[in-house]
């Protein structure tokens, strides 16, 4: 029977589950920015435990883990990368150094620079590479116009330079991180990457090496943004930025296909944000040329559109208006309701005070709420400011909340031209449930999916990811397309290593080409092509395209979730309490009496209507007046609004 697990780290929380066979359990745990290894340890533990299990035993019978980490988005945002050298004819150099995004000039502030006018002057090379060396660059990327000249340069080093010198400052060669025909852009994407790698290569082998050292002896595997997984010593640092939030978007998109939804929006609200992002046509919504901070790259990436909003977002009063956030409380000391200090006012708060969430219900009863804490904050930071009473003050928190990411939705659907009416919200992270509702009526949508496990749902989207690497070369004129069929036989060649690297045979893999027309940003076709056509369709593609690109996916099946029914017909729950709770309705604002469900009685399929709380001890289900939840066979909630 197959055992996998699955992490997801978060700002807040690090989120686990467990699958052997059918049974998923869940795992949750405080994340420790100080040392993330701490949190990916504890819930690999927990793990254990659930089997009452001695770790090194347990591990023993794990096929699988995958890893979400944080570590190259928090590099990112708290500019704690590598100091970067970089090796690149003057014109690049100083187009380069001419860009305004900030992460670009914190990069390029950190590191060093030499101008490299030709791959065949090895004295001036290996001078140049000297220089930055002593520089103290932590790594040195090499930006020619060619991968020849790019191979030259590293084989005029390894006759110079000491070889030992060379791996304690290693190269990075732009053409072999990606095939970009924009020379600025790929040595831009090389720059970035170079500068998370040592970041993010540390602290991934010593997440391995934690799991070495007990006995684990498959490889872990690092989930990454594209939605793939792959061991370690294959996984590019740049795209581990964002993965988190990828991974519950892979698995809203298997969510809209199982319930037949092609366009849907995907919200996750977590404890310290919410992001928010579109599947369309059944495709989660894609740029060509992805960005990290602003810095256009050369891969693609989904389009996460961050939302300022979540549980922890804090609340406070500007010159007598309620303002949310940017500021969060985060996991320490996280909202005064947590006990551990915290002294602003926060949703998780006003939730605590509106009687929607309670003591005894949350983080996996890890936290126990303290309701006092919450309400005098709010009375402090925002009911006495605004000059009315901390459950109004709460009640508007929650409004202003939830009408802030249903407007934004609203932009996006319109953006891409999407009716509110055929869209459906696939809402999942620890504050998700709670607000889906305020959310999706603000935005003009009557039906949400609440998935299975939905305080740890990207943990468990984790779980829908293969081992796949995918390899491309671009065209942006037909000259580029003169040594085709030799780049062709160099990614086959490499896709075979990689795989092989991986741990599978040719046989164990899929190998499908691929090609994509780009105009701007956007990706407008894509077709499945045979390597000895590729030239030809390339070329006709070129006459309506600004480029062209062939693909090379390999993928090899890991074991992955599926949905299986978990509930039989049932005849319903009795309520174990009631509070009167002040909701936000289509006619305005009502307060009423809402019976108060404990989630863990729902045994079987059954219907709620609200008003209505369901508390779970990750979650709060939260049914206002109007609105309808349904528990299905998949343990899934659909939420619709009723008909007036």
């Amino acid at each position: 029977m197959e055992t996998t697990i699955d992490i997801d780290t978060g700002g807040t929380f690090t989120d686990g589950t467990v699958r052997r066979g059918d049974e998923v359990w869940t795992l949750k745990t405080s994340t420790t920015p100080h040392d993330l290894t701490v949190c990916f340890s504890e819930i690999i533990e927990q793990a254990a435990d659930l089997f009452v299990e001695d770790l090194r035993k347990f591990l023993t019978t794990v096929d699988c883990i995958r890893y979400s980490t944080t570590i190259g988005t928090n590099a990112v945002i708290e500019r704690e990368g590598a100091n970067v050298g970089a090796l690149a004819p003057d014109e690049l150099l100083r187009a380069v150094e001419d860009r305004d995004e900030s992460l670009l000039q914190d990069i390029l502030a950190q590191g060093a620079r030499r101008e490299l006018a030709t791959a065949s002057d090895t004295r001036e090379i290996s001078q140049r590479y000297g220089e930055l060396a002593e520089e103290l660059s932590d790594n040195i990327v090499v930006g020619m116009h060619s991968l020849d000249d790019e191979r030259a340069v590293r084989t005029a080093l390894l006759e110079e330079q000491p070889r030992h010198y060379l791996g304690s400052v290693p190269l990075h060669l732009s053409h072999e991180l990606t095939s970009d025909t924009d020379d600025e852009r790929r040595l831009v994407t090389t720059l970035v990457d170079a500068y998370l790698n040592p970041s993010v290569g540390k602290f991934l082998y010593k997440a391995e090496d934690f799991l070495r050292n007990q006995g684990y002896e498959n490889p872990l595997l690092i989930f990454c943004n594209d939605g793939t997984s792959n061991r370690v010593a294959k996984t590019t640092a740049i795209r581990t930025y964002n993965s988190g939030p990828s991974a519950g978007l892979q698995g809203a998109a298997e969510i809209a296909s199982l319930y037949e939804a092609p366009d849907a929006v995907a919200l996750d609200i977590g404890g310290t944000s919410a992001d928010v992002a579109l599947i369309h046509d059944g495709d989660i919504a894609q740029d060509e040329f992805g960005t990290v901070d602003d810095v256009e790259l050369s891969f693609p990436m989904r389009k996460l559109h961050p939302v300022g909003g979540g549980g922890g977002t804090v609340a406070k009063v500007e010159d007598g208006d309620l303002q949310l956030g940017p500021e969060s409380a985060g996991a320490n000391p996280g909202p005064a309701c947590y006990g551990l200090g915290g002294r602003r006012a926060t949703v998780t708060d006003a939730d605590v005070v509106s009687e929607i969430m309670s003591p005894g219900f949350f983080a996996g009863e890890e936290i126990s709420l303290d309701a006092d804490r919450a309400h005098a904050v709010i009375e402090e930071n925002v009911a006495d400011p605004l000059g009315v009473p901390p459950e109004e003050a709460a009640f508007m928190i929650r409004n202003r909340l939830e009408a802030q990411i249903g407007d934004f939705i609203v932009d996006k659907l319109d953006d891409a031209g999407v009716s509110r009416e055929d869209a459906s919200l696939v809402v999942y992270g620890g504050a998700g449930p709670t607000h889906a509702c305020g959310v999706a009526q603000s935005a003009g949508i009557d039906r949400i999916v609440v998935p299975s496990y939905p305080s740890v749902f990207s943990a468990h989207s984790v779980g829908f990811s293969d081992v796949v690497h995918d390899y491309h070369v671009s065209a942006a004129d037909r000259s580029d397309l003169d040594d085709l069929d030799e780049e062709i036989g160099r990614l086959r060649q490499r896709a075979r290593r990689d795989m092989e690297g991986e741990g599978f045979e040719d046989d164990e893999a899929d190998f499908v080409w691929t090609i994509t027309g780009v105009t701007g940003n956007e990706a407008t076709s894509h077709v499945e092509v045979s390597p000895g056509d590729a030239e030809t369709k390339m070329e006709n593609y070129l006459d309506e395209y600004d480029q062209v690109t062939l693909r090379l996916r390999a993928r090899a099946h890991l074991p992955t979730h599926s949905f299986s029914p978990r509930f039989e017909d049932g005849s319903g729950i009795d309520p174990a309490d009631e509070a009167t709770i002040r909701w936000q309705t289509t006619e305005g604002p009502v307060s009423d009496v809402t019976p108060l469900y404990d989630y863990r009685d729902v045994t079987s399929q059954v219907t709620v209507d609200g008003p209505a709380v369901l508390r779970d001890t990750s979650t709060t289900y939260a049914i206002p007046p109007d609105w309808s939840a349904t528990v299905n066979e998949f343990g899934h909630m659909i939420i619709t609004m009723e008909e007036s």
